[in-house]
């Protein structure tokens, strides 16, 4: 946070719109979780990811219509200051931005495979592999949604994913992915593998701190620690994924029982 705040930037707004949308669809606020998303993807593209918690969900054909009248009012609020023309120029320039750093790499999965691997490629067919990868796990087992501790830990995911599949991630980038690590390490039963991994990834962020605190000293190596970060936080995720995957055991007509009491419509 202290980095995010001292680079005057807007991920811990990113993150809390991210768990205030997961919040208010837990409560079946749909248009509450819709104006968190719609809000954060006009801040920043990439918690479109948050989307994804509407999947297992049967009210997510209306949420969609919720989230295009939401969306289409807080495109069009800007009209209140400004002129038709001046927001579409702005919208425009908008997008020509966004396609230029759509080809940057940041600390992400992209970059550790270029450094690593030497990947030259574009950064879209690993991003959507990584979005495929995130919601496996809601769509091999919809039935796991009923567990609030198999929400949480989706809850975690998304976090992670945001930063380590984002090609602009930089150093504040990183308070996003260590709200989902702090979420995914306290709400959840202590292991072995869960302790060593929280830990070295808190350990790993101290360096991006200290480009804050102390500029001097490292400066001239902060690409470094932030892929050792990256990295870390990605063996992060795909534990995740891996306990979303294959540690959360069927709980049959009690799980779809409790998963049709979320919305209007009974379960199947």
């Amino acid at each position: 946070m202290i980095t995010t705040v001292d680079g005057t930037q807007s991920n811990g707004i990113v993150a809390a719109l991210i768990v205030l949308a997961f919040a208010a669809l837990e409560r079946n606020r749909l248009a509450h979780g819709a104006a968190a998303i719609v809000l954060g993807v006009l801040i920043k593209i990439f918690p479109l990811a948050a989307a994804a918690f509407v999947l297992p969900r049967r009210d997510r054909l209306r949420f969609a219509t919720i989230s295009a009248v939401v969306a289409a009012a807080f495109v069009a609020l800007p009209l209140v200051v400004t002129s038709p023309g001046m927001l579409g120029a702005q919208y425009l320039s908008w997008y020509r931005l966004g396609s230029v750093d759509a080809l940057d790499r940041g600390a992400s999965v992209m970059r550790m495979l270029h450094v690593v691997a030497g990947y030259q490629g574009p950064n879209w067919p690993i991003q959507l592999a990584g979005a495929g990868l995130l919601i496996l796990p809601v769509v091999l087992r919809p039935g796991r949604w009923a567990d609030p501790e198999f929400r949480r830990a989706f809850l975690a995911s998304v976090l992670v994913f945001s930063v380590i599949f984002n090609h602009k991630a930089e150093q504040p980038s990183f308070v996003i992915a260590m709200v989902g690590m702090a979420i995914w390490h306290a709400t959840a039963p202590r292991s072995a593998v869960r302790n060593v991994v929280t830990g070295c990834t808190f350990v790993a962020t101290i360096p991006i701190l200290m480009t804050v605190i102390a500029p001097g000293l490292i400066a001239q190596t902060v690409d470094r620690p932030l892929l050792i970060a990256s990295a870390c936080c990605t063996v992060a995720w795909f534990t995740m994924q891996g306990e979303l995957l294959d540690l959360f055991p069927e709980r049959g007509a009690e799980d779809q029982a409790e998963f049709a009491a979320m919305s209007d419509e009974p379960a199947v």
